[in-house]
């Protein structure tokens, strides 16, 4: 079988040969050359073709290579990779799903990446989405829920412009929650959550403001801090900012988390402040939700709360 079934022989190598021009045959030697050039000619393709090794291939492109071991090695430069398991890449552009990177360090300079499970990249450019990273060194891309771990600088987690408010009610109720995934804690994990909203008393009487944080895991529901004061009437609208904070102490099942609520009061110009800080036994390496709860102690159309913003971060 010739090539490309096997390596093809020819009688002019031969070392029986009696003479250069008639044994062996030459021009029946020159048809063999011809036959074995076509079939690599036709193995290969051209770079206009539909198939072939060289289809779609130009000036400067280089061919990825998979060792004896099965590591592929090379430059991704375009084009769509799905289901990869790789070692250390540089992508700089395509698309790719679904990818997990066998304990390498990969650069990622551009394209589109879902799905990716990697060690220690560096992260300059691209696209991530469902992204699991550790030891990430991040300078630029767009992330949609990612996990990362080993990072020294807060990871903004969600932030919100449309978070709620209390009117005509004395029901306990959460303005904010934010929902924190298995383990994303570990064991001294820390989470700021910043709220921005405005309240308002004008009942003819004083109106109690409590206000709380939770971190509940399944049926655990744990109480940090809960804190009330007096929302004095008639000291117009209050222009409020508060900081809440959580963090793992050490272990997975032991929190502490508090916070600070400062506001400025329209009429008089005085300073309003509750603030707050406690622990809980909470297991974090479950789904949990942290929780920010109000309650007013006055049901009026002329005493309400509201959270025009809120961003959480981790780190």
């Amino acid at each position: 079988m010739p090539f490309p079934g096997n390596i093809d022989s020819f009688a002019g190598t031969a070392a029986t040969g009696t003479s250069p021009l008639n044994s062996p045959d030459h021009a029946a030697d020159h048809r063999s050359l011809g036959s074995a050039l076509i079939a690599v000619e036709q193995l290969l393709g051209t770079t206009s073709a539909s198939n072939g090794l060289l289809s779609n291939f130009t000036a400067g492109d280089q061919f990825l290579v998979i060792d004896s071991g099965g590591t592929l090695s090379g430059i991704i430069t375009r084009g769509t990779a799905g289901h990869m398991i790789l070692g250390t890449p540089s992508i700089n552009g395509g698309t790719l799903a679904n990818v997990f990177f066998n304990g390498g360090t990969a650069n990622f300079a551009g394209g589109t990446i879902n799905n990716l499970v990697t060690d220690t990249p560096a992260l300059t450019g691209g696209t991530f989405a469902g992204t699991i990273v550790n030891n990430a060194s991040l300078t630029g891309g767009t992330y949609t829920n990612p996990t990362i771990t080993g990072i020294a600088y807060p990871l903004v987690k969600d932030k919100t412009t449309t978070a709620g408010s209390i009117s005509n009610s004395t029901a306990p109720t959460t303005l904010y929650s934010y929902a924190i995934a298995a383990n994303l804690l570990g064991t001294t994990g820390w989470m700021d959550t910043d709220l921005w909203g405005k309240a308002f008393n004008n009942t003819g009487g004083n109106a109690m403001l409590t206000i709380a944080l939770l971190y509940s895991s399944g049926t655990t529901v744990g109480t940090l801090a809960s804190t009330t004061r007096n929302l004095v009437t008639g000291t117009g609208t209050i222009d409020w900012n508060a900081r809440f904070y959580l963090t793992n102490m050490g272990t997975t099942n032991a929190q502490r988390g508090g916070f600070l609520f400062a506001g400025q009061e329209t009429v008089n110009g005085g300073n309003y402040t509750i603030s707050g800080d406690g622990t809980v036994g909470v297991d974090s390496a479950s789904l949990g939700t942290l929780g920010v709860r109000f309650q007013l102690g006055t049901a009026s159309t002329s005493a309400w709360i509201m959270v025009n913003a809120a961003k959480t971060r981790l780190e």
